[in-house]
């Protein structure tokens, strides 16, 4: 399949469906540093009842350059890849005809490991203003099909950056498509329950504390909080301490102190300091605010026994304490 005249300049801008808004801007920054840039964009340009296979390969075929969006490397990329795949195999099959495969990526990611050989660049404003810059003034080091020369020598720097500026931008808003927001996690609070017999001048939770199990109680989700399972049962206020070195800590003083208040009908000021507990679904560490949240006493034939409930805030990681200081 011949090549066109090299009257212009002719893109091949592949990327997934979820990116066509991202496309859009490329092909229209792009077009807009010279009219001899042409932008063929995969999925937009294909007219109703066309034939999809043909389209893309008459376009590849006439194109000097294969631009690749790589925005989430979790995302499938086989009809990506399958685009540049025939785009360098048309390289292959006419040896005076070398063409060039671009991917514009995540900056904080890297390229496709499929294209870790051609040529990449950084979603960030310097580095598209440096291809950029080459595109106009260079274009042969960026495609060897294109033999006229510069496409627009004269093109300057201010033209140029607000390009690369816009393109990365809407790099950056593709991007944060596919990252959930912050605000949209949720870590939910945990719950442990202690039973403990009442001993008169009670100053603090007694270390052997009975670990309440069950669904309105401590569950198994908490207790992986401490490396211990449901299935190792009983535990105590003592083992939980010891996954967590809080026999010491300010945290347990704190909660000690609020219980002895509490005991006594005394109001008290939720705890500042942070226990470090394992978070088995991020695979690492994360702080959380014990808050003692209510104390229930029964009387049974052993004495007086007080339901503890102690919650566990979880603290966002790198966020400040939401606590009075």
């Amino acid at each position: 399949m011949g090549r066109v005249p090299d009257d212009r300049f002719r893109i091949f801008v592949s990327h997934k469906h979820s990116d066509a808004a991202l496309a859009k801007v490329v092909q229209d920054q792009i077009e807009g540093l010279s009219p001899l840039f042409e932008c063929w964009v995969s999925g937009e340009d294909i007219a109703s009842g066309s034939d999809w296979n043909r389209a893309i390969t008459v376009a590849l075929s006439r194109s000097h350059l294969l631009l690749l969006l790589f925005t989430a490397p979790s995302s499938n990329w086989d009809w990506c890849l399958y685009e540049a795949g025939l785009f360098i195999q048309f390289s292959a099959a006419a040896e005076e005809d070398v063409r060039s495969v671009v991917s514009i990526f995540d900056p904080a990611g890297g390229a496709p490991r499929p294209l870790a050989g051609v040529q990449g660049v950084a979603a960030e404003p310097a580095a598209l203003t440096r291809f950029l810059t080459r595109l106009c003034t260079e274009p042969w080091e960026i495609s060897d099909d294109w033999r006229r020369g510069a496409i627009d020598a004269a093109v300057t720097p201010e033209t140029v950056a607000a390009a690369a500026d816009g393109i990365a931008a809407a790099f950056g808003d593709a991007l944060s498509a596919y990252r959930q927001p912050t605000s949209d996690v949720y870590f939910p609070c945990h719950r442990v329950v202690l039973d403990t017999l009442v001993s008169e001048g009670d100053a603090r939770i007694p270390d052997d504390a009975q670990v309440v199990l069950g669904d309105d109680a401590t569950s198994g989700f908490t207790l992986s909080l401490f490396g211990l399972a449901s299935g190792d049962a009983p535990h105590t206020w003592r083992d939980l301490l010891d996954r967590v070195d809080g026999h010491d800590a300010p945290w347990r003083r704190e909660l000690d102190e609020a219980y002895a208040a509490a005991s006594s009908e005394r109001l008290f000021v939720p705890g500042q300091s942070l226990m470090e507990a394992w978070d088995p679904n991020e695979g690492s560490g994360r702080p959380y605010h014990p808050v003692l949240y209510s104390i229930a006493r029964r009387p049974s034939d052993e004495g007086l026994h007080a339901r503890i409930v102690i919650l566990l805030d979880p603290h966002p990681v790198g966020v400040a304490s939401a606590w009075p200081q």
